[in-house]
């Protein structure tokens, strides 16, 4: 197999569970067995530095990227080492036609998560960050914000919400969509970006790079790569642009795969 310089891996889904809050022990183990064959480990996700939580620490990771890409932490720095902030006044412009739709929305920084008023926590996802959460009005315009959040079933807004993007000329742009909702992020942010700005530091190609994801905003990141790997419970646009298929998250198939093709 080629040499590659790289392993890349979104986390809800494909390392971690859905819902579970801690890696299994085998996966730590491989973060290690990475490091030690000499790879650049890194994370790659639709999380921040709010929702990230603990799971960064006690791992062998390098870097994380989070926000869908939008930013990069050293993780032996402890520090962003690059961001591609949403401009305050675009979001501002956005929350207001967000507030028109009566729709639940936030925005996450650096520090906090500011949510809309009458937005739930109650959620796995949310629960255990309630300490970081504050109200959209506490939010100043000095806070660097990495990515907005449209909670909606409704495939209507989501349209509706990328004409007004683009009919405003806002720098912003719908990069990725779930079950419950949509994310709204700088103009040409996703995932295989984030990992191409990376590489741009640390003089590593994206064809020279791994990338193990399962949802839409994995779907740039592992066409682009130059190994993407999709998990095998992923959505079809994901697995039909992917070069190889592991196992789901919860038969640990990151590290089965990886064994299989002998990189640990």
């Amino acid at each position: 197999m080629k040499k590659y310089k790289l392993v890349s891996f979104d986390i809800d889904g494909t390392l971690l569970p859905y819902a579970d809050k801690d890696f299994y022990p085998e996966i730590k183990n491989m973060f290690k067995e990475l490091k030690k064959n000499g790879y650049t480990v890194v994370i790659c996700t639709g999380r921040e530095m709010v929702t990230i939580g603990n799971l960064l620490d006690g791992i062998e990771v390098d870097y994380f990227l989070g926000a869908n890409g939008t930013f990069i932490y050293d993780c032996h720095k402890k520090e962003i080492i690059h961001e591609d902030k949403i401009f305050y006044s675009d979001f501002m412009v956005l929350s207001d036609f967000l507030d028109s739709k009566n729709v639940d929305y936030s925005v996450m920084t650096n520090k906090y998560g500011f949510f809309s008023e009458g937005h739930s926590f109650d959620s796995w996802f949310l629960r255990d960050h309630t300490d970081k959460f504050k109200w959209l009005n506490e939010l100043d315009s000095n806070d660097s914000l990495h990515i907005i959040t449209i909670k909606t079933e409704s495939q209507s807004l989501i349209e509706e919400t990328r004409k007004f993007l683009k009919d405003k000329k806002l720098k912003l742009e719908i990069n990725s969509t779930w079950s419950k909702g949509f994310f709204v992020g700088p103009v040409n942010s996703n995932k295989a970006r984030g990992l191409e700005n990376l590489g741009n530091i640390i003089n590593v190609s994206l064809d020279e790079m791994i990338a193990f994801g399962d949802s839409s905003n994995d779907y740039e990141m592992i066409k682009e790569v130059g190994y993407g790997v999709a998990m095998s419970d992923s959505p079809e646009n994901i697995l039909s642009v992917a070069k190889d298929i592991a196992k789901t998250a919860e038969e640990k198939g990151t590290l089965l795969k990886l064994k299989e093709l002998g990189i640990i």
